[in-house]
């Protein structure tokens, strides 16, 4: 129920012309992140809300999630994870990498 709020703030949630329509009072639909494409833009802009949303804010939380999956691709980690699961451990095989230190990232 969203009927007594102003402003709504979503992540990745949909923000349909319904949901706009039940919230009375509803001034402002906030995406945190990029983009608005989860939000119902014409039908906001018809009952005259507002839309917004926040890019580069979590900037350096991809950047860092980009970092730690080359790792574990650099490091075989699921391939790793996967062995374990099905009681194998291939200590020789998975020591395997070509590390990333002196390469260049692009």
């Amino acid at each position: 129920m969203i009927t007594p709020f102003k402003i709504l703030v979503v992540r990745g949630k949909r923000v349909t012309a319904e949901t706009l329509n039940a919230g009375g009072q509803l001034a402002l639909v906030v995406r945190a992140g990029a983009g608005v494409n989860t939000i119902d833009v014409k039908a906001a802009s018809a009952r005259g809300i507002l839309v917004s949303n926040c890019p580069g804010k979590n900037s350096i939380a991809v950047a860092e999630l980009v970092f730690a999956l080359v790792l574990g691709i650099d490091r075989r980690i699921p391939e790793n994870v996967a062995a374990l699961r099905a009681h194998q451990w291939n200590k020789k095989e998975f020591s395997k990498a070509d590390g990333l230190y002196g390469k260049t990232l692009a």
